[in-house]
């Protein structure tokens, strides 16, 4: 159970916005979901990293190492 999540600012503009996305996060970790969270830059600009971070998870949930993290 893996959910990937984009964060823009267009979304999180607000107090409100804010504290729903952390109450959002917080159930779904209570329900066993792993989250992993990305910025906007790293989808468009370095989606190395997002791939990574997918690939890492998976082989780490398999008991494999996990590679390491591409280039900053």
């Amino acid at each position: 159970m893996l959910v990937l999540e984009a964060e823009g600012f267009a979304h999180h503009s607000s107090r409100t916005d804010r504290v729903r996305d952390c109450r959002r996060y917080t159930e779904l970790t209570v329900w066993g979901w792993a989250i992993l969270r990305f910025s906007w830059e790293d989808v468009m600009l370095h989606p190395e990293r997002v791939r990574w971070a997918i690939h890492a998870w998976l082989e780490r949930r398999a008991g494999r190492p996990v590679p390491p993290p591409p280039p900053a």
